[in-house]
């Protein structure tokens, strides 16, 4: 396709028609991937949604807009969602339609859906479930090289594109967990959430009774939500937004080593030595330096501590320097940070670590990372 540039004076002016999401701060338009454990419950929670739709009804306590729905149950049968709608409504909502089968991508996949809008114009929302169902190749593994999936990923979102509409694809989460990023857990390469428009993964912790929802997207603020299954609904527990996900984001281990310095004053050594110290191995020595520098400002500038790192022959040594009185000021506002003034251990709830032992400030460990 031939470049069409803009200046950056014409679209600066340029009238945008607004584009009102289908469901409030959840589904916006474009390709949304909603990726979950298996038979943890997501193609009741997308039956539930097309219903929603559909019928113009709040969905997960959202309103709506009511639009038709191209439902592709791939991996049902019709006996299975007639029994379903038979929990879920007491009748069959106007502009909802099913299909138990489709061609794959590159195989007629495209020209059915584009075909199917053409005929019904008011379908606004496809579903597809699931996206190995409509894969080029099935080797029943999930995965793909990145142009791979990066390809197969961009078809699907041209349709959604180019007929502005939404397509969700209901996809499965890798057997590795990401105690740091859930998104990391999504099946396949990083090309499936890198190509979509929205992120959604569906988890449930070991032993948990309820789910988590995290939301992430170009055009979707950054979100939690705790569910809970009550049959046939999920339903909303409580909603985590994206300030309070950005707290949650910093490892605690950060926090300890703050104390651990404001309770030295000084500390020079490696990665693995600082770990051991403050007896947290949550974090990998070989990332602690790469969580540091992202949070600095998080958790060490708000507490008067500096750091430096640099390589001394066989180690990468890390000399953290705690400023008590930059600290005060800080803490009471007149410093460069925008710090409220409230204690540190109400900002950050982990204990000093015991200093018994310890016969210096300045402890300096040598051992390798």
């Amino acid at each position: 396709m031939p470049l069409k540039p803009i200046s950056a004076d014409k679209l600066y002016y340029k009238p945008f028609k607004p584009c009102r999401a289908l469901v409030e701060g959840i589904i916006p338009k474009g390709l949304t991937v909603l990726a979950g454990t298996s038979k943890i419950g997501k193609s009741w929670m997308m039956l539930d949604l097309a219903i929603s739709i559909a019928s113009g009804t709040p969905f997960l306590g959202r309103p709506v807009k009511q639009a038709g729905v191209l439902y592709l149950c791939l991996e049902d049968t019709e006996q299975r969602i007639q029994n379903r709608m038979y929990e879920l409504v007491d009748e069959a909502p106007p502009g909802l339609y099913f299909s138990i089968c489709s061609d794959r991508l590159g195989a007629g996949f495209t020209r059915d859906v584009v075909n199917m809008l053409k005929d019904h114009p008011d379908i606004e929302l496809i579903i597809v479930d699931t996206l190995q169902k409509v894969r080029q190749s099935d080797d029943g593994s999930g995965s793909g090289t990145y142009s791979k999936d990066y390809e197969e990923i961009a078809k699907i979102k041209k349709i959604a594109d180019v007929n502005d509409k939404s397509i969700i694809v209901v996809h499965h989460l890798r057997k590795q967990k990401d105690k740091f990023d859930p998104y990391n857990e999504i099946s396949g390469s990083t090309a499936i959430s890198g190509a979509s428009d929205t992120n959604m993964v569906l988890k449930k912790p070991e032993g948990s009774r309820t789910a988590e929802l995290y939301i992430r997207g170009r055009d979707v603020e950054e979100k939690k939500f705790i569910l809970e299954f009550e049959h046939p609904r999920w339903k909303v527990i409580d909603e985590i937004g994206a300030n309070e996900l950005a707290e949650q984001s910093v490892p605690g281990v950060l926090y300890q080593i703050a104390w651990l310095v404001k309770e030295y004053g000084k500390w020079s050594g490696c990665a693995s030595e600082l770990l051991n110290l403050v007896d947290d191995l949550s974090v990998a020595p070989n990332k602690l330096m790469q969580k540091i520098t992202c949070h600095y400002y998080d958790v060490f500038h708000p507490m008067g501590i500096s750091y430096e790192q640099k390589r001394e022959a066989d180690i990468r040594r890390i000399t953290f320097t705690y400023d008590s009185a930059k600290d005060a000021t800080l803490q009471d506002g007149s410093g460069d940070d925008d710090s409220d003034g409230s204690d540190d251990t109400m900002l950050h709830p982990y204990p000093m670590l015991p200093s018994e032992g310890v016969a210096e400030a300045t402890v300096v460990a040598n051992t390798r990372v």
